[in-house]
């Protein structure tokens, strides 16, 4: 084993032990074969540091999908959007918090989480579509054993110009299962 894969697999060792939150992602092909179920939310979001006369919102549709194989969920999401003309500038990356939650009463416990960085995806657009486009994050897999698990996600977000730091955008979480 290298000493980077060496390396890297020590910090998830110290990281699990330490009982940090630790989030594994799924070979595409291993997370292809299982039943999704999902749910869809939207939100028109204002960019705060465009003061312009020109419509500046953003329009997001988020679709948090989650599948269940024993004691294991898998999360996934895909995210669209419609953006204006001229797109956004911002003072650090946006990214997607995708959450694996187990279900229970009271607060949720978040079993797992994983940031998706959005810079590249949020930049490109066409001439004919303003900045409209779409991404889906990896997969993320958390142990639930007997409890019910779903996926949930928010859009972070820090502006630029609008004097103030990351902004949470939270979405509607899937189903349980």
């Amino acid at each position: 084993m290298s000493k980077i894969k060496r390396s890297a697999a020590t910090g998830l060792i110290l990281a699990a032990m330490a009982g940090g939150t630790l989030a594994t992602t799924v070979s595409p092909a291993s997370a292809a074969t299982l039943h999704y179920h999902c749910k869809s939310s939207y939100k028109s979001i204002d960019n705060p540091g465009d003061w312009g006369p020109a419509p500046d919102n953003w329009d997001f549709t988020v679709k948090n999908c989650v599948a269940r194989s024993g004691s294991y969920v898998y999360a996934k999401a895909k995210i669209s959007w419609d953006g204006p003309i001229g797109g956004a500038k911002f003072d650090s990356d946006p990214y997607f918090r995708l959450y694996a939650q187990k279900s229970v009463r009271g607060n949720d416990h978040t079993q797992a989480y994983w940031d998706f960085n959005m810079a590249d995806a949020l930049a490109r657009h066409d001439k004919w579509s303003n900045h409209n486009g779409s991404m889906t994050t990896g997969t993320i897999r958390a142990k639930v054993s007997k409890g019910k698990g779903y996926a949930d996600g928010a859009l972070k977000i820090n502006w630029s110009d609008d004097d103030h730091r990351t902004r949470h955008y939270g979405f509607s979480g899937s189903p349980r299962v």
